[in-house]
């Protein structure tokens, strides 16, 4: 039985993945990966949970967008070319425009983690990472970012606070 809104917006993307589950105005979510196929089939999971996605290759076009669009959350890379995730997740938490929007940062590196957690990311997800980890980690970031407070369980994924932050794994 669902019990947190993570659980309830999975069970709704389960059983309509073709309808939209976002919100009736479909939240947006910028995808920094300078993989082009990583980015594409995140962007293709997000789109198919309900959520509209922009795409940046490096961290310079990512604070670009970041700065023009109204966004619900960002799923970034720490390893990107021209500007790293790790110097543009700083930029994003010290920009009063950025600062509220949750980041989900995704790394092939474990040693990623703690940096991350420390500059200000709401999740970190080693890739390789399946869409159900992502998409939890996003609508649980969107839901804590819309004050409807801490969400401590997510279907059978367990979120582990990490000082204020959380890892899912």
């Amino acid at each position: 039985m669902p019990n947190t809104f993570a659980d309830l917006y999975l069970a709704s993307v389960t059983q309509q993945s073709s309808r939209n589950v976002a919100s009736s105005n479909t939240e947006r979510i910028l995808i920094v990966e300078d993989d082009d196929d990583i980015r594409d089939v995140i962007a293709i999971r997000m789109q198919s949970a309900g959520f509209t996605t922009a795409e940046a290759r490096d961290g310079i076009e990512g604070l670009t967008v970041a700065l023009q669009k109204q966004l619900a959350a960002i799923i970034l890379d720490i390893r990107l070319p021209e500007q790293s995730g790790l110097t543009l997740l700083k930029k994003l938490k010290s920009n009063a425009i950025t600062r509220s929007i949750p980041v989900i940062v995704v790394s092939a590196s474990v040693g990623d983690r703690e940096p991350a957690l420390d500059c200000g990311a709401a999740f970190f997800i080693e890739k390789p990472f399946g869409s159900r980890e992502l998409i939890t980690a996003v609508a649980t970031a969107i839901a804590e970012s819309k004050s409807l407070g801490p969400l401590t369980r997510v279907d059978a994924m367990h979120v582990a606070p990490t000082r204020s932050h959380r890892t899912i794994g």
